[in-house]
């Protein structure tokens, strides 16, 4: 599916594609390699303004260059409209800024957005098997705490930091702020069925990618992959 980006353009991301491609090879170029000891199924990303999150969903990106994926399943939340259920036709900035990191990463594979509403995260998990084949890598776009004093946010932001990546469900569902919380859900659910192992890569808030640190938004990228 073809997805109008430039929506957005000039806001979260920069205007021109040569100016996005230039931003995110260089995030890429400065993040740390980072070893997986199985076969990537899933990435986690932040959403905000490429000079606030960028990097850390450059972590999650750069694991994926040089893989071969048929398609990617992106999963974001709605934060323009609110609907009951998902939309494949509707577009929100948090798929829409995955966009040029995928284009670099995964020029060749087909898009599947999928942007969700008011929907619980065990049906949306469905909808995303569904759609889903051995080739695919599914990708969720979620931020984690919102406004919150630095100090606090990190506080609050560990505990999304050391629940997700075992799958901890309850935990997650109860403590964790995040505003793509539903996806986050509905791949723990998938990676439990499927036994999928997690891993966080990096996590940075916007006190750290800024300098406002009187309210931030805090920013994590995430691994699964099925274990060999």
């Amino acid at each position: 599916m073809k997805i109008n980006y430039q929506s957005i353009a000039g806001m979260f991301m920069p205007y021109s594609q040569k100016e996005q491609d230039d931003m995110v090879t260089d995030f890429l170029n400065k993040t740390e390699d980072i070893s997986v000891q199985g076969t990537i199924k899933a990435i986690i990303v932040p959403h905000a303004g490429y000079i606030y999150s960028g990097i850390i969903a450059a972590y999650g990106y750069k694991l994926l260059r040089e893989k071969h994926f048929e398609k990617v399943i992106l999963v974001g939340p709605s934060h323009r409209e609110h609907f009951l259920g998902v939309a494949e036709e509707i577009v929100d900035h948090s798929v829409e800024v995955q966009l040029p990191f995928i284009r670099n990463v995964l020029p060749k594979a087909i898009i599947f957005p999928l942007v969700y509403g008011e929907i619980d995260f065990k049906i949306l998990a469905k909808i995303i098997q569904e759609r889903m084949k051995t080739d695919d890598i599914i990708i969720v776009s979620s931020d984690l705490s919102h406004y919150y004093p630095y100090d606090l946010a990190n506080k609050l932001d560990r505990v999304a930091n050391q629940s997700i990546p075992i799958g901890d469900l309850e935990t997650v569902r109860t403590k964790v702020e995040a505003c793509g919380i539903t996806g986050i859900l509905a791949l723990l659910t998938i990676a439990k069925k499927l036994n999928w192992k997690g891993k966080l890569l990096k996590y940075l808030n916007s006190g750290d990618t800024g300098t406002d640190k009187s309210s931030v938004v805090g920013y994590g990228s995430y691994l699964f992959y099925e274990k060999i």
